[in-house]
Parts: C-alpha cells; structure tokens; sequence
C-alpha cells in the first residue's frame, strides 16, 4: 500500500501541472471564475488494483489530461459540482450521485469551487479478469459502464458503504498493519459490486450465466488459475494441479462443459489480455513486448491467431 497527501495553493498553474505529473498524471491545470489562485488538497492511497482517494477543490479550476489512464473511476460526491468530458460525452456529478467514467477517454475535468468527492479508481484488467472469471470465458468486446449510479440505495449505497469502510482501513495504519486481509478483501469486494451489481455491456450475459448450468468446480478452478496467471508460462500439469483433478479429466471436463480445450482456452485468455494491451492509450510496449508478456514467442503465429479473431493485425490497432 502506498499513500501520498498535500495542499497546494498558488497562482502558476504550470506548479499545479507539474505536482500533478509527478503525484497522478500529466496535466494541464486552469483556474476558472474570477479567482486566479488554485487550491486544492488531496488524499490518495493506492490498495493492488484499486485506488482511493479525498479530492476538494477550494477554487474553481479544469484539468486537461495529456493522457488517459487505464482505470475505471468512480466518483462518490461529498459536496458541490463536478464535469468530466470524455470523448464524444459530457458526465455531471452532484451530490447523491456516483458518476462512472473510463479513465482512458478523459479530455477535460471540471471542478467548481466548493467540490469534494471520495474517488475511486480500478484497474480495468482486474474487472476484466473478475467479469470473464464469472462469464467463464474471454472478454470480447468493448466494456461499457453506465455513467451514473444512484447512492440512495441498491448498488450505489452498496458500493458507497464498502468505499467507506476501505478508505477508514487505509487511513487507519495500525489496522493495516493488523489486518492486512480485511484490507485486501474489502478491496476484492468493491471490485465484485461493480463487476456484478452495476449496468454494464455484459450485464445480460452475466445474468444469462447465472442461471445456465453450473460449471464443475475443478473447471471453475482451472479458469481461476488460467486468468491470475496468464502472463506465466503455465503447463498442462500445473493447470491440473490447480483444479486438484488428473490431466485427462480436466481436458474431458472442458470438452464437455466449454467446448475446447484447456490449452486453447489459455491461449483465448492471453489473446484477450494482450488485446487490451494493444488497444491500451500507454503507448510504451510494443506489439513484440505485448506479445512476449503473454506468452506469444513466435510473433508472426501471434500476428496470425490476432487477425483471425480481430480483423486487423496487431501493428494497425496500435498505431490506431
């Protein structure tokens, strides 16, 4: 876990730029209203694969992003208004509302003066393992969220309440110290609700999932394990050894119950993995380091195996 905090007041905003491109992320920072002095106070923990963080803004101010980032944010309003124009679309959060945006298509953030939210953000390849764990298959697909989420009740207040209790555990240290797990499921717990209980474009599929034909549970294992590590050099007998059954009832189990094979369906995962890699806005891999970390050796079978299930190779969807 990893914690960082300040106030900062000034009216350079290049200052404020360059705290956030040391502390977040690139940005270009303007003041808004008549004031010409920024202020602004933030708290941030960062937790695996989700961050929380206290945001208040003291004077009005826009945020320009030079680049996205690969999370998924939540935004939990504490008091006054907030904008975030992503795209093709502008998102508005007031209080009583969780506004949901994808961090990778930020083009402007609005703050007024008086605005403060608790904020959450989360790795979009953790959602994506925990939603194909549960679809007990790959990802294919753009991940679409709804933009907004009620905290009066259902969902939202759920996820508001999990927040809630993770972000006291982070600022609590000695209980960090004491139970690091309780952190960590707390944590495992906001990613599930958001996963199963907000609107999303695999929302029916998910639903669908639920009341098909339960999967065997050494199958459900293998999956688990194929998922958490991908990136690893697995075997056949290690993918077993996981889902506690021999070699030829784990290839006879998911002949029967996903069609394929254990080898293939590993093979289906990196090739989803490394296809959010390759449509990622971090431009800092190549298609060749992309395709090493997922266990791809041969690029050219890897160019092969990609256009067969994308369309297009992977040196064009990088480029864009």
């Amino acid at each position: 876990m990893s914690s960082t905090q300040y106030r900062l007041r000034s009216s350079d905003p290049d200052e404020i730029g360059d705290h956030y491109a040391r502390t977040l992320f690139p940005a270009r920072v303007r003041p808004i209203g008549r004031s010409t002095v920024i202020d602004v106070s933030d708290r941030h923990y960062e937790a695996g694969a989700v961050s929380l963080w206290t945001g208040s803004c003291h004077s009005g101010m826009e945020v320009f992003p030079a680049h996205g980032s690969d999370n998924l944010v939540l935004y939990l309003p504490i008091a006054g208004n907030f904008e975030v124009e992503t795209g093709g679309k502008l998102l508005t959060s007031s209080p009583g509302t969780i506004l949901i945006a994808d961090g990778s298509t930020y083009r402007r953030v609005k703050l007024f003066e008086g605005r403060s939210h608790l904020g959450i953000g989360i790795a979009k390849s953790e959602i994506v393992s925990q939603l194909a764990a549960r679809l007990e298959g790959p990802v294919a697909g753009p991940l679409e969220f709804a933009s907004d989420c009620s905290m009066a009740d259902g969902a939202g207040a759920m996820i508001a309440a999990v927040a809630a209790a993770l972000w006291q555990g982070l600022r609590d240290e000695g209980l960090g110290r004491q139970s690091p797990l309780a952190l960590s499921l707390l944590s495992q717990s906001l990613v599930a609700l958001v996963v199963d209980a907000v609107p999303h474009s695999f929302s029916q599929a998910l639903g669908s999932r639920r009341v098909a034909t339960a999967t065997p549970g050494h199958v459900r294992r293998a999956i688990e394990f194929m998922h958490a590590n991908a990136g690893l050099p697995l075997t056949i007998q290690e993918i077993a050894d996981a889902s506690q059954v021999s070699i030829r009832t784990l290839q006879h189990s998911f002949q029967r119950f996903k069609e394929t094979s254990p080898v293939e369906y590993l093979r289906q995962i990196r090739l989803e993995a490394a296809h959010r890699d390759l449509t990622d806005t971090d431009r800092s891999l190549s298609v060749a380091e992309i395709a090493r970390k997922w266990g791809f050796l041969h690029l050219g079978r890897f160019a092969a195996q990609y256009r067969r299930q994308y369309g297009r190779s992977p040196s064009k969807v990088r480029t864009g």
